[in-house]
């Protein structure tokens, strides 16, 4: 009786499973939709601004790269290594660095959303909005070639203070007070 009263708990965990995930993803998709509806319903007014979509898809390149770059450095992951810092230090560099990376890929899907949709001939919400592929070129070359140049300035820093650390370890070990290469391999 306990074989069969297992595999029919088994059997019930799996269907409510399935039923969680499939409400997920229809809550997922319903909520894709209402933002996209959304984000197409914003981007003719931010258009029609001074500058257009030259500015509108330069400015979103820009918050993608720095919230890239500021998700990156919270996470620490520009300086190789993080700090330490206590118990409510790291939640809120994490949280921090989460928003960042948010703000970052919101930008992105926003240009993204702005786009035309596949298979929707015929439908008013899927239309070309005129203006849009000048956004997405826009965004993606200041997005390039501003994430070029901060990709560039980090290694070329990192670069700097790694060859200081080896000058620095170097003089030491000429004094004698730098670690020796047994004290390393030990």
């Amino acid at each position: 009786m306990t074989e069969r009263g297992g595999r029919l708990g088994f059997a019930v965990q799996a269907v409510l499973f399935v039923a969680v995930l499939a409400a997920l993803a229809g809550l997922f998709l319903f909520g894709a939709a209402a933002v996209k509806s959304l984000v197409r319903g914003v981007v003719p007014t931010l258009l029609d601004r001074p500058g257009g979509p030259w500015t509108v898809g330069a400015g979103l390149g820009l918050v993608t790269v720095l919230g890239g770059f500021g998700g990156r450095w919270l996470s620490g992951g520009l300086s190789g290594e993080r700090s330490g810092g206590g118990r409510l230090r790291g939640p809120l560099r994490s949280a921090a660095s989460g928003a960042c990376w948010a703000v970052a890929c919101g930008a992105a899907l926003f240009v993204l959303f702005a786009l035309p949709g596949k298979n929707c001939s015929g439908r008013s919400y899927c239309a070309y909005i005129p203006g849009t592929g000048t956004v997405l070129l826009a965004y993606a070359l200041t997005a390039g070639a501003v994430g070029r140049l901060l990709h560039r300035w980090t290694r070329a820093r990192d670069e700097e203070r790694r060859a200081r650390h080896r000058e620095r370890m170097r003089k030491l070990r000429r004094r004698g007070k730098g670690r020796s290469r047994a004290a390393r391999e030990a």
